[in-house]
C-alpha cells in the first residue's frame, strides 16, 4: 500500500507528538507499505545549524528507501495569529501542489494540525482518487472558543465550522483520541461508522522509570537532586497556560524545598522564559525541549509531572504526554477541568491529582499536601506505571491505527 502522509512538523523538529507519528511510520514500513511524507523545512525547536542544513534538502530517503520525505520551504513559525495562519495556508498550498504529482496513492493520512490540513487532504484526494484517513487530535473550531481566541458568534468560528464540515465529509475514516471526542463528533452529525477511538500511546519499553541518582540530566542542566521537583515538558501555547505554573512557582518561592523545571517549545516559549528572568523567579528553570530519545530522563526528573490546560481545553483535548509521564512511574498533577475524561482516568487509576485551571492556589494546596504524604506519592507513581503498561502501550495502538488505515483504503 502507498500512503501519502501530510505532516505539519517532521524531525529534526521537536513537538510533544513527534513520537506518535514516528511510531506510525515505522509501523507502516514494517507492514511493507510505501510512504511519501510532505512537510515544510524544519524551523520549530531546531538549531540554526539544522535549519541551514535542511534548507538545501528537498528530498530525503529513509527506512531503506521505503519512506521519501519531500520538504518545501516555509517561513519561520511566528507567535502572532495572522502570521501563523498565513504560514499554515502557505504550507497547505505547497502540500497540494506536491501531493497532486505523486502517483498511485492508496490513502492520504494526516492529523488535525493545522486545522486546514484536512482540506489539503481533500483537495489531493479529489485529484489522485485515494481514500482519506483523518487523525483528530484537536477539535477545531471548538478549541478556539475554549482557548479564548474566538467566540461562537465570531467570523473565525463560523469559518471554522465550514472547514470542519467539509473535512469530515471528505473522510473515509476519522480516528479520534478519546471517547469524549467521539461523543462530540456524533453531536456534530458525523456517522458512527466513520469514527474509531484509539488513545494516543507510549512505548513503555523505551520510556521507563529512571532513578534520580542515575539521571544524567540533573548534572547536565545544573538541577539539584535534593529538592522536590515539579516538572513540565511540552508545548508552550495559549492552550497550555504556562503562566499558571510560573505563578505557582512565584507563590512558593520562599519555600526552599520546591523547584520548577519547565521544558518547552512553541509560541509562548520566549515570553515565558523572559518572564521568569525579568521577575527573578529563582525557583523556576526554563529549557528547550530535549531530543525524543531523552524523554524518559526528562519526565523521570520530576517528583511530580504536570499536565496543564487552560480552563475548558481538556473538554476538547486529550494530552497524550500524560501516558509518557505515567510510563516513567511519575505521579501526574493534571491542571484540567474536573469533569473531563482525563480527570476521570487519573482519579480512577490512583495515578495523580486534579487541580482547578482557574485557581493557582488550588495547585499550591495540592503541592503542599503531596509533600506531606510521601507514601501517597509512591503509591500514585506505581499506579501510573501500571496504567501506562496495561492500557496505553504502543503496539496495540499502532496496530489499531494501521488496521483502520488499511480498511479505509480497501473500501475505497
Amino acid at each position: 500500500m502507498h500512503v501519502l502522509f501530510l505532516a505539519a512538523y517532521y524531525p529534526p523538529e521537536k513537538t510533544a507528538d513527534t513520537h506518535l507519528e514516528q511510531d506510525l511510520i515505522e509501523g507502516m514500513v514494517k507492514r511493507g507499505w510505501k510512504v511519501d511524507i510532505l512537510c515544510p523545512t524544519p524551523t520549530r525547536g531546531c538549531s540554526k545549524e539544522d535549519i541551514e542544513v535542511y534548507k538545501k534538502i528537498k528530498e530525503e530517503k529513509q527506512f531503506d528507501g521505503n519512506v521519501i520525505v519531500h520538504r518545501f520551504w516555509a517561513p519561520q513559525e511566528r507567535t502572532k495569529a495572522v502570521a501563523r495562519a498565513l504560514r499554515y495556508l502557505w504550507c497547505c498550498i505547497r502540500q497540494i501542489h506536491i501531493g497532486k504529482r505523486i502517483d498511485n496513492v492508496d490513502v492520504i493520512y494526516c492529523n488535525s494540525t493545522p486545522p486546514i490540513q484536512g482540506l489539503t487532504a481533500k483537495a489531493i484526494k479529489k485529484k489522485v482518487g485515494s481514500s482519506f484517513v483523518y487523525s483528530l487530535q484537536d477539535l477545531f473550531p471548538d478549541s478556539l472558543v475554549t482557548a479564548g481566541i474566538a467566540t461562537k458568534d465570531s467570523i473565525s468560528y463560523r469559518i471554522g465550522l465550514k472547514i470542519e464540515k467539509k473535512t469530515y465529509e471528505a473522510c473515509n475514516a476519522i480516528i479520534t483520541l478519546s471517547e469524549s471526542f467521539r461523543k462530540l463528533l456524533l453531536g456534530k452529525g458525523v456517522a458512527p461508522k466513520q469514527i474509531d477511538v484509539v488513545y494516543n500511546w507510549i512505548n513503555t519499553e523505551d520510556v521507563y522509570p529512571i532513578k534520580k541518582e542515575d539521571n544524567k540530566l540533573f548534572d547536565e542542566l545544573g538541577i539539584k537532586r535534593d529538592k522536590f521537583t515539579i516538572l513540565y515538558a511540552g508545548n508552550f501555547g495559549k492552550s497550555q497556560n504556562i503562566d499558571y505554573l510560573v505563578d505557582a512557582a512565584k507563590a512558593v518561592i520562599d519555600i526552599d524545598i520546591y523547584q520548577f523545571v519547565l521544558f518547552g517549545a512553541g509560541s509562548e516559549f520566549d515570553r515565558i522564559k523572559q518572564r521568569v528572568a525579568t521577575e527573578n523567579i529563582s525557583n523556576c528553570s526554563v529549557f528547550p525541549l530535549m531530543p525524543l530519545n531523552r524523554v524518559g530522563e526528562v519526565y523521570s526528573m520530576g517528583d511530580i509531572d504536570i499536565v496543564c490546560n487552560a480552563l475548558g481545553i481538556s473538554m476538547v483535548g486529550m494530552p497524550s504526554k500524560t501516558w509518557t509521564i505515567m510510563s516513567t512511574g511519575t505521579p501526574v498533577v493534571a491542571i484540567v477541568d474536573s469533569n473531563s475524561e482525563l480527570a476521570d482516568i487519573i482519579k480512577q487509576s490512583n495515578s495523580g491529582w486534579i487541580c482547578d485551571p482557574s485557581n493557582t492556589s488550588d495547585f499550591v494546596n495540592v503541592l503542599k499536601h503531596i509533600t506531606n504524604q510521601p507514601s501517597e506519592l509512591v503509591r500514585y507513581g506505581i499506579g501510573a506505571r501500571i496504567l501506562a503498561v496495561n492500557r496505553f502501550g504502543k503496539q496495540q495502538a499502532v496496530n489499531a491505527y494501521l488496521d483502520i488505515i488499511s480498511s479505509a483504503s480497501s473500501k475505497h
